[in-house]
């Protein structure tokens, strides 16, 4: 994302951070693929961490870095300049989940990991912030995401079908899958605001 915006403007710099080296690498190698290695620097090293404020703020399914969504949301308010804007994407439950349904996501999840999107708005506006726009992912960007995120191992495993590590890397992408299926899918949602400063 911030490197389509750096691409879309051309006037602009940007601040990439990720606490994963692994990840930092992937996206300066992407920079200098895209020709914006001039125009953005990566740091390797916790948001939370990170002191300076700008203009455009994005904080993408990672408010984790920072705690809860409220705090995220606090504390971002301190990354934004007055006049600024923050990129805001979280999951919340597009209708409430059933205890088989929960049964089937990540382990030890509960009703209580997530909320209906009126609630998470109002989260966001006591936090400070107002709504300029809210965008929620559809079926095919969240079928997208699901398969994507799992096809590379995918592809490998069917070109390593006798490796030693298969049986395991196999089960891991089924269990993947099914947690999706039977869990989380058509369930949880993902919203992406874009939020500026109340006041």
């Amino acid at each position: 994302m911030l490197l389509d915006i750096l691409e879309a403007m051309p006037n602009t710099s940007g601040t990439g951070i990720d606490i994963k080296e692994s990840y930092v690498e992937q996206a300066r190698m992407a920079a200098k693929q895209r020709g914006l290695a001039d125009r953005v620097v990566f740091q390797a090293e916790s948001s939370a961490d990170y002191a300076e404020s700008a203009d455009l703020v994005l904080n993408v399914g990672s408010y984790q870095a920072f705690g809860t969504i409220s705090e995220a949301l606090s504390r971002l308010r301190s990354s934004t300049t007055p006049s600024g804007r923050l990129v805001f994407g979280a999951e919340f439950w597009s209708v409430v989940p059933t205890d088989i349904q929960l049964a089937h996501m990540w382990q030890g999840t509960t009703v209580d990991d997530a909320l209906l999107l009126p609630d998470l708005v109002d989260k966001v506006t006591r936090a400070g912030w107002r709504v300029l726009d809210l965008r929620t992912s559809t079926s095919q960007e969240w079928e997208e995401f699901e398969c994507g995120h799992l096809r590379n191992r995918e592809q490998w495993l069917v070109t390593h079908p006798g490796h030693e590590s298969a049986t395991e890397i196999r089960d891991e992408l089924d269990k993947a899958r099914m947690m999706w299926l039977r869990g989380h899918r058509d369930v949880m949602g993902f919203v992406t605001f874009i939020l500026a400063k109340d006041g």
